[in-house]
């Protein structure tokens, strides 16, 4: 299940509350403007959106999911770029997504101030070099998701 419109205005509420209290970490500018053929935002979030006791279905979807999305937002942690699965859904975005799709990185304690993006170019990583937390169960699966992905490019 996606995060509805609702949902983020809600948190995006509660993050300006805790941020005039300089208790956020992460400021949202609530005024986002939406293309006019956009009537509603959701999102995808891998870890919250795909069932971790039992991923199969969520794990196949991820291409659908990727195709339907205009942007890919990721969280870039310390270990982003290591990871497996993180590897592999940028990859999975640029063969699915359509042209017009729209990567974002936001590391820790990024904050929204209206600053002009910085562009930088990434190069996609390798999946198959990536880290797992269980090469037995998610290897097999990473690499099929790959070759689709390859396939396409």
């Amino acid at each position: 299940m996606g995060v509805t419109a609702d949902m983020v205005t809600r948190d995006v509420d509660r993050q300006l509350d805790a941020d005039r209290q300089g208790l956020g970490e992460l400021n949202i500018d609530k005024r986002i403007k939406l293309p006019n053929n956009i009537s509603d935002v959701a999102f995808w979030i891998d870890y919250a959106c795909v069932d971790q006791d039992s991923p199969q279905a969520g794990i196949e979807a991820l291409p659908l999911y990727s195709a339907a999305c205009p942007v890919l937002a990721a969280y870039v942690t310390n270990d982003y770029d290591a990871r497996a699965w993180t590897r592999l859904e940028r990859v999975v975005s640029y063969a699915y997504a359509a042209d017009t799709a729209i990567p974002i990185r936001l590391s820790g304690g990024f904050l929204h101030r209206r600053q002009s993006p910085h562009v930088e170019q990434h190069a996609l990583l390798d999946p198959k070099d990536g880290l797992l937390t269980s090469e037995s169960a998610d290897r097999p699966q990473v690499d099929a998701l790959c070759r689709r992905a390859c396939e396409l490019t």
